[in-house]
């Protein structure tokens, strides 16, 4: 199965050969290239980015690589740990960062994954953006930095909590209608992060949650 590249970032199967797997050197030259293009846009100032990742197995093998790359060009990384896209997003709007990447192939299966690129204000990134980062892929034209230079990783375990909380303090929430409501739900979280991030938010406005494949361990084990 060939990659898929667009605006989004890039997907692929993980087995596969060298030019259509998303292998280690796959993912560390879109990396590279990604970064590269946050500190051209930035004229080289300090640039800090926020990585998350979703309950597929592949993910923390994936997320070591993303975060060893950016830290050897000078990039500090706040790393999410499990969290979801939209967490993702709003985290790097909230904390006022640069950019960020989230590893999650969304609805595909445990063979895919992805790198979805976001900019500065927790969007995907531009066509123009997109054509840039293509363009340095192209020219090799990535630099690294030295030990003194090199970026730090900071651990940030609360994304879905303070995504929640941005949720329930919105006015167009009305929350206490939904408590009032007594609703039940079910969710079925796929063994991923939305098994997490659901029935946390359901919980805070009282809704009775049916919970199928939410468990953390499976999370972990079987995604």
């Amino acid at each position: 199965m060939p990659l898929i590249k667009s605006i989004s970032g890039i997907r692929g199967t993980l087995k596969g050969d060298k030019d259509s797997s998303l292998n280690p050197d796959v993912i560390k030259t879109f990396t590279s290239s990604f970064v590269q293009h946050l500190k051209n846009i930035n004229n080289n100032k300090p640039i800090s980015i926020a990585i998350g990742r979703d309950g597929r197995v592949s993910g923390k093998r994936i997320c070591e690589i993303v975060c060893e790359v950016s830290c050897n060009m000078g990039i500090n990384i706040i790393d999410l740990g499990y969290s979801t896209t939209p967490s993702v997003e709003v985290f790097i709007d909230q904390e006022g960062l640069d950019g960020g990447i989230m590893i999650s192939a969304s609805h595909n299966g445990i063979e895919w994954n992805a790198l979805k690129l976001f900019n500065s204000k927790g969007e995907f990134i531009s066509k123009d953006d997109f054509d840039n980062i293509n363009s340095i892929i192209d020219k090799k034209s990535f630099s690294y930095e030295d030990a003194k230079s090199a970026g730090k990783i900071i651990t940030h375990s609360n994304s879905i909590e303070q995504h929640i909380e941005l949720i329930l303090s919105n006015n167009l929430v009305k929350i206490n209608k939904i408590k009032n409501a007594k609703l039940k739900v079910v969710v079925d979280g796929i063994n991923s992060t939305g098994g997490i991030a659901v029935p946390h938010l359901l919980d805070k406005l009282d809704v009775e949650v049916v919970k199928l494949d939410c468990d953390l361990l499976l999370i972990i084990n079987n995604f």
